[in-house]
């Protein structure tokens, strides 16, 4: 097959497979997942006393909530689970439908495998930073008007945030290109419908076990 198809089919599945994997169940529950862990890491802190609420709570106390909840164990156990639940969602649906010997009927196994490791990468990252965006507002709306004035300036908390949310992004790419370059080594040795899916058992138990396939 010529580069330039190759290249062609590759974009294709790329693009089809990512809508897919963005619109599948697995990727909303990976979301919420992250956000759950980082919000819930709080413990206690979650819940400040009356006096200090009366007070007024310590400027960019959400954030201190936030910073905890990165240093946590919780967090560095969900990310890799999370981040393969787009890819484990849309590759059951796949095999569910027959849709690997669809797109296996319009391009070569080689460029099937690939374009799913790319979207696996890029949708894992970007799983794990929604999570942590939709951690950042819900945190920022209920603790936001508790809280005294601000101390840190807008562009300092703004790269703040930036920094650890870039740094979820590439820990969920890391994790799901991993996973993803396993299976697609499998895939090659085995057939195409069979690679991902036994390199993922752990993360498909987990995602069977609190939701289906969306």
């Amino acid at each position: 097959m010529p580069n330039k198809e190759r290249g062609r089919q590759l974009c294709c599945n790329f693009l089809v497979n990512l809508e897919r994997s963005i619109y599948s169940g697995g990727f909303l529950l990976g979301v919420a997942a992250v956000m759950l862990t980082l919000v819930l890491s709080g413990g206690k802190e979650l819940f400040p006393s009356e006096e200090n609420l009366a007070a007024g709570l310590n400027a960019q106390y959400h954030l201190a909530l936030l910073m905890n909840a990165l240093e946590g164990e919780a967090i560095i156990f969900m990310v890799p689970l999370a981040a393969a639940l787009p890819f484990v969602a849309n590759y059951l649906n796949e095999r569910k439908n027959g849709g690997v010997n669809t797109s296996l009927s319009w391009t070569d196994r080689n460029t099937y495998a690939w374009s799913k490791v790319l979207v696996y990468v890029f949708s894992g990252g970007l799983c794990v930073l929604l999570g942590y965006v939709a951690a950042v507002v819900l945190l920022l709306l209920i603790y936001s008007p508790l809280e005294k004035p601000m101390t840190m300036e807008l562009t300092s908390y703004m790269e703040q945030m930036f920094h650890q949310g870039g740094i979820l992004f590439l820990m969920g790419m890391l994790w799901a290109g991993l996973e993803g370059l396993l299976g697609t080594w499998y895939l090659k040795r085995h057939t195409a419908s069979g690679g991902h899916l036994r390199i993922n058992d752990l993360a498909i138990i987990w995602y069977r076990l609190i939701g289906k396939p969306g």
